[in-house]
C-alpha cells in the first residue's frame, strides 16, 4: 500500500452519501447502484450548504449514485466541477449485495467464518476484501493530497470506503473499522499538521435535517 505524502495545512473532508432505500431496509449495497431517496437527497443538500465554508478547492466523489448525487450537491454549492474516480467506490459486496445481515449470516456461513478469523482479508464471493478496497481508496486519497497539497478537498464516498482511510491514517487494524461510527450525510475531516495526519472532526452531523434518518 503506497505511503501518504505529508503537505502540512493539507484538509480533506470526506462526506458520506446521503440514505437510500437500502439504508433504510439495512441492505448491504457494495457497488449496487442505489440512488439517495428523499431524506438522502436532505442530507446530501445540507451537507453541501454546511460544507461551504471552508471553500474546498476540489471536489471528488466516488461514481456511484448515491455518492455522485451527493458529491454534484457539494460540486454545485461551490461552483467547481466534480472528479469522479471509481476508486472511491465502496467495497464490492459480490453475492452478498442487497443481503441484511441476518440472510448474509444464514447464506454464506464460510464467509461469517472467515470474518471472524480475518476481517481485513475475508473475500466475499465475486466480490472484494476490506483490504483490497483499502488499497484502492488510500491511493485515490494520496492522490487527492498531491492534488491539493496545503489547500482543502472534499470527497463523497461510503462509510466502508472512508473507515479504510481513516484506519490506514490512524495506524488502526483494518478489521477493527467497525469502531468507526460515519453516518449518513456526515463530514469527517482530516489535516495534516507538522507532525503528521491527524482527525480533526468525525461523523459530524449537526448539520443534517434528520439526525435519526440514518441506518
Amino acid at each position: 500500500m503506497s505511503s501518504i505524502l505529508e503537505y502540512p495545512g493539507t484538509e480533506v473532508f470526506f462526506i458520506r452519501h446521503g440514505r437510500t432505500s437500502w439504508n433504510r431496509e439495512g441492505r448491504l449495497m457494495g457497488q449496487t447502484d442505489i440512488p439517495l431517496d428523499a431524506v438522502g437527497r436532505r442530507q446530501a443538500e445540507a451537507a453541501a450548504h454546511w460544507i461551504g465554508q471552508y471553500h474546498p478547492a476540489r471536489v471528488y466523489a466516488s461514481p456511484l449514485a448515491r455518492a455522485r448525487e451527493t458529491g454534484e450537491a457539494v460540486a454545485a454549492h461551490l461552483d467547481l466541477p466534480l472528479q469522479v474516480d471509481e476508486r472511491w467506490s465502496e467495497v464490492d459486496m459480490g453475492a452478498m449485495a442487497g443481503l441484511t445481515w441476518s440472510e448474509v449470516e444464514e447464506e454464506h456461513p464460510d464467509f461469517v467464518r472467515a470474518r471472524k478469523v480475518d476481517p481485513a482479508n475475508a473475500d466475499r464471493l465475486n466480490g472484494e476484501s476490506d483490504r483490497m478496497m483499502q488499497r484502492r481508496a488510500v491511493d485515490a486519497f494520496s492522490d487527492v493530497v498531491v492534488e491539493c497539497r496545503s489547500s482543502t478537498a472534499a470527497v463523497t464516498s461510503h462509510g466502508g470506503t472512508i473507515k479504510a482511510v481513516l484506519a490506514h491514517i490512524l495506524d488502526m487494524p483494518l478489521g477493527e473499522k467497525w469502531r468507526l461510527q460515519i453516518a449518513n450525510g456526515s463530514v469527517t475531516r482530516v489535516r495534516c499538521s507538522r507532525r503528521g495526519w491527524q482527525v480533526e472532526l468525525l461523523n459530524y452531523s449537526d448539520h443534517l435535517p434528520d439526525p435519526r434518518g440514518e441506518i
